[in-house]
């Protein structure tokens, strides 16, 4: 991995295949429904994700109850950790005991000072994430909530990331195009990974989230990552299973990534 001028290592970012770029979004409410996913799935994804509905019933025993039973698994930690800085600091340290974390996730809103505390506390070990806007929030919320429109809200929060030294950042797939004329470099010179939830292949457009993209349009965009659950853990049924839907989010990406 790459060694920053601060000394520690950057980020690795997705592997060379495809499906490495798939985070897949294990968002059911009990383990049992975790692990038949997991083990279904594999390694055709990269990573897994452990949100709030999981971590809300089973806690944190998950990420070693997936271990168990797929010992390469990895894992994206997505508690989005909101509070003062002390609280941050304990819950990131807190967080690094658990097995398999690749990625956790902070929100930017918190403020320089816990962002700057989670990438202190994580240094060498999981990698800290900011999260910006979250993608079922409309430009009239950004306005209400932030005191701004998406557009400068995200800018500020991914500006604020890179100057805490923060592995990358979670934006909607809407945020892609105004970030192409952001550096993303952090100011101990590694690159800032563009992790994207708000995934839909046509097949699964809904109207939850206000902010989406298809994978190819994603990656075509520029992230890095896609976070995806409902089209793959619930994919309709012209699709068939998970892993069938895997594998054409798959397809997708490898086209985006050949043009």
């Amino acid at each position: 991995m790459e060694k920053t001028s601060s000394g520690w290592s950057a980020p690795p970012g997705p592997g060379t295949k495809a499906s490495d770029r798939i985070i897949l979004a294990l968002d059911v409410d009990r383990i049992e429904q975790a692990l038949l996913l997991a083990l279904e799935i594999g390694d055709a994804v990269g990573l897994f994700k452990i949100g709030l509905q999981m971590l809300a019933n089973s806690g944190p025993q998950v990420f070693a109850e997936i271990l168990n039973k797929h010992s390469r698994a990895k894992f994206f930690y997505d508690a989005k950790f909101h509070d003062i800085p002390l609280t941050v600091e304990a819950a990131c340290a807190n967080s690094m005991a658990l097995p398999g974390i690749q990625y956790f996730s902070v929100h930017a809103s918190a403020g320089k000072e816990a962002m700057r505390r989670a990438v202190e506390v994580s240094r060498g070990r999981a990698r800290p994430l900011a999260i910006t806007v979250l993608t079922s929030i409309s430009d009239a919320e950004c306005e209400e909530v932030y005191g701004a429109d998406r557009k400068t809200a995200v800018r500020r929060f991914v500006d604020w990331a890179a100057e805490c030294n923060m592995a990358g950042v979670v934006c909607s797939p809407l945020e892609l195009a105004i970030l192409r004329d952001h550096p993303m470099t952090a100011a101990d010179g590694h690159r800032m990974l563009k992790v994207v939830p708000g995934i839909r292949p046509e097949w699964a457009r809904t109207h939850d989230q206000k902010a989406v993209a298809t994978p190819y349009e994603a990656i075509r965009d520029g992230a890095d990552y896609l976070v995806i659950g409902r089209p793959i853990t619930r994919p309709p049924s012209a699709i068939g299973s998970p892993l069938a839907a895997v594998h054409d989010i798959t397809g997708e990406i490898e086209r985006a990534l050949s043009e």
